[in-house]
């Protein structure tokens, strides 16, 4: 009788491992569960921010990199089919016109997911935004807008790829950021590269808008936000004096 309750009992124990064990080779579903869960906790049932397609670097034996400022993910906000998700983490890709948004679940797994660029509106990304818009002369793109002073400057950003090997362990390299510059005022859109072409835009106010430029030492070509929004108030003025 003995041995009968001892041949049980380990007969139990034998099947309590057995189950431990398939549940442990199925971490994929838990992984799906949890998942699930997170964005539904976080984001409520509404799950168009993961609709995407996987994110791969293909590139990663190059010089440079393909994406705005650094090769970090941002903390930032988008709009996707006007709805708005703040703090969440995002790369734009200039070489590709891409949005990567990265999320996690834990501590130690996450995923990075392509956006498709049909569900954005909108996006900021380290206190710049950035709207899709059709401008006069281009596709629909991104462009990051500037306001001030009833003025709007749309800047769209791009990187270019060279397959010119450099050394033995680059397959190419990726230009630096480079930006086409529009200028919005009295309903016309006015392209613009640098102070001259800038200035041409005010003809009568010509002549002191580019004293202006000259005095603050702004170089148009790559003038910094905040040096943009200035010239744009500064314009303001000297057209209402």
């Amino acid at each position: 009788m003995r041995v009968r309750l001892k041949i049980c009992k380990l007969f139990i124990l034998l099947s309590f491992l057995t189950v431990c064990q398939l549940e442990a080779q199925h971490p994929a579903e838990k992984t799906i569960s949890e998942l699930d869960a997170y964005f539904r906790e976080k984001y409520g049932p509404d799950q168009s921010l993961v609709k995407g397609v996987r994110y791969y670097n293909e590139h990663l034996k190059y010089e440079g990199h393909k994406f705005f400022g650094e090769d970090r993910f941002t903390k930032g906000s988008l709009d996707l089919e006007n709805r708005e998700f703040t703090n969440v983490y995002l790369k734009y890709n200039l070489y590709e016109q891409q949005i990567i948004l990265k999320y996690s679940y834990s501590d130690k797994v996450y995923n990075e997911i392509i956006i498709s660029n049909t569900l954005i509106r909108e996006f900021e990304l380290d206190g710049r935004v950035f709207r899709k818009c059709k401008l006069t002369d281009t596709d629909t793109l991104f462009f990051q807008v500037l306001e001030a002073a009833g003025m709007t400057c749309y800047y769209h950003w791009t990187k270019t790829f060279s397959n010119t090997i450099t050394d033995r362990y680059s397959l190419g390299e990726f230009s630096s950021q480079e930006r086409k510059s529009y200028l919005l005022w009295q309903s016309t859109l006015h392209p613009f590269k640098g102070a001259r072409s800038f200035s041409r835009i005010f003809p009568e106010y010509r002549s002191e808008i580019l004293k202006y430029i000259r005095k603050k030492n702004i170089n148009v070509r790559k003038a910094t936000d905040a040096d943009m929004i200035n010239l744009m108030k500064q314009c303001n003025i000297i057209i209402r004096s």
